[in-house]
């Protein structure tokens, strides 16, 4: 039996099934083995800020020692003043809230991913505005299949894709939006909850809106609803702001640490700076080398995908002998360019510290998640492509293998491919888990955790510390008579002139737990 496009009907959404099961699982390796525990500081204080929401608390938590010792609180937060707040955004905490508070903390990581997975829907509805059915399965599926997106399905509490999901919700709900007005009040929520989750991202997401309001009936029937809905989402956030931050349209991001026994300075704020719109700022040589090494490693099937699509694009227009200014004048192509081209510029200037090898290009690279916008580009390009090409001879035969291929790129990159795949991921969430677990055992609630870079395994029941503090520092807090907390470092063993060093500011260490290359010691005064 032939592979025939006429064949269509019923060979691909087997094949398309087969594969979307591949996908599921692959999209689930870490919420199966949550314990409590997290990859990373940034998930665990979105988890503990939707916690505290939950249970009607402040997400500023209280801390009698941040004045004396600025340095105790894990990454993530930040002392600021006689409490400790969380740097990133407050919104993703927001939405997840409700949530926690029905079902408990233990539904965060399903529902973020059901949130994030869920904008898949709108994406093949926009689809299939252009293209037909097949065409918009298959380039759903491959967005599904691109690294970034099996990754951060797995870790959806980061912000980046719960921002993805919701703007392609909203730019669907505005599409319906031209047909029905009654849907404007649900596009307004829905960008609303867009901009609140990580604003930061509207510079690339703004053209998109602004295209899809243009289409709209410039009449308040419309725009009153909207704007109404979205007011209501921004005032609630910045209530939030107000509260723990002190000023409406502070973050985390924005503040630093309590200077040593000086509260005042860390309540005024800097001026508005370019570093405050590009945190990296603009470094030439970074975006190059982050395009370059991550392209190697992990996108340059999908920039092929990309490339070849604009080119076939272009050959259309010269082939029916239209002009390439007329070509190159639909809105899609340049807001298209436009997204990567913003996330390169702000995003590729940084150079990210993730791994604990200096330079590693890895799954987990920040980077990476960074540039979940392209996914859905990379679905347009792929659809366009079946779309153009699926009337050719071979063409079923060729595509099954493209796709197969690109699947199976996807999940090998996220799995099997460097240590911040999601097997290793697993096995070293549930380490965490046993490592809370006997350090439970070991030091009282509220104890003093120290480590380099573990403060996600101590953080829910602990005070984690994280980056290590100098000698000194870890001295004064142990002879703090007035403090009264028992002190334990997380660190590789201790050498004789680490020893020695204790000692000379008055310190003992006892060994009081072994976890593979990691121990647990508990800081004395001699």
């Amino acid at each position: 039996m032939s592979l025939k496009p006429s064949s269509w009907p019923s060979l691909p959404w087997i094949g398309i099934g087969f594969l979307v099961a591949c996908l599921c699982i692959t999209s689930l390796v870490l919420p199966f083995a949550f314990r409590g525990k997290y990859a990373s500081p940034d998930e665990t204080a979105v988890a503990l800020v939707a916690e505290r929401l939950a249970s009607r608390q402040s997400p500023r938590v209280e801390e009698s020692l941040a004045v004396a010792y600025p340095w105790l609180h894990p990454r993530s937060w930040v002392s600021q003043g006689t409490a400790l707040v969380p740097v990133g955004f407050l919104g993703w905490p927001l939405v997840l809230s409700p949530w926690v508070a029905l079902f408990g903390r233990s539904v965060l990581p399903w529902m973020a991913w059901v949130w994030f997975l869920s904008g898949l829907y709108p994406f093949y509805r926009l689809l299939r505005q252009r293209f037909s059915c097949h065409s918009a399965a298959v380039g759903v599926l491959i967005m599904a299949a691109t690294p970034m997106v099996l990754l951060y399905a797995n870790r959806a509490l980061f912000p980046n894709p719960a921002i993805l999901s919701a703007f392609l919700w909203s730019l669907w709900v505005l599409d319906l939006t031209k047909r029905q007005v009654r849907y404007s009040f649900l596009a307004g929520i829905l960008m609303g909850v867009t901009a609140i989750i990580r604003p930061i991202e509207l510079i690339w997401i703004l053209p998109w809106w602004i295209w899809k309001l243009s289409e709209l009936p410039r009449t308040k029937r419309y725009f009153l609803p909207f704007c109404l809905t979205a007011l209501g989402v921004f005032i609630l956030f910045f209530a939030l702001n107000q509260s723990v931050y002190g000023h409406w349209w502070r973050v985390g991001y924005w503040i630093g640490d309590n200077l040593p026994l000086n509260t005042k300075m860390v309540l005024s704020d800097s001026p508005i700076t370019i570093k405050r719109i590009f945190p990296f700022g603009i470094h030439p040589r970074a975006i190059w080398w982050n395009l370059q090494s991550f392209t190697q490693a992990f996108l340059w099937p999908f920039w092929l995908l990309l490339g070849t699509a604009l080119a076939s694009y272009l050959s259309t227009f010269k082939r029916n002998r239209v002009s390439y200014k007329q070509a190159l004048s639909t809105p899609l192509l340049w807001i298209s360019a436009w997204t990567v081209f913003s996330l390169l510029i702000v995003y590729g200037s940084g150079v990210y510290q993730d791994h604990v090898r200096p330079g590693a290009v890895t799954v987990g690279n920040s980077f990476l998640r960074y540039l979940l916008p392209l996914a859905p580009l990379i679905g347009v390009a792929v659809a366009y492509l079946f779309e153009a090409y699926r009337g050719r001879k071979e063409f079923a035969w060729l595509a099954s293998l493209l796709v197969i291929s690109l699947c199976g790129f996807g999940i090998y990159a996220v799995t099997l491919k460097d240590d911040e795949g999601v097997v290793a991921t697993r096995t070293e969430l549930i380490r965490y888990a046993d490592i809370h677990e006997q350090a439970l055992a070991l030091f009282p609630k509220g104890s003093v955790i120290i480590s380099d870079r573990s403060d996600k395994v101590f953080s829910s029941s602990f005070r984690a510390v994280s980056p290590r503090p100098s000698l000194e520092e870890i001295a004064r807090l142990v002879h703090d008579s007035e403090a009264q907390v028992d002190v334990g470092i997380f660190a590789r063993p201790f050498s004789q002139r680490e020893r020695d060093d204790l000692r000379g500011l008055g310190l003992e260490v006892l060994e009081v737990g072994a976890f593979g290359r990691e121990r647990l010691y508990r800081v004395l005064p001699r």
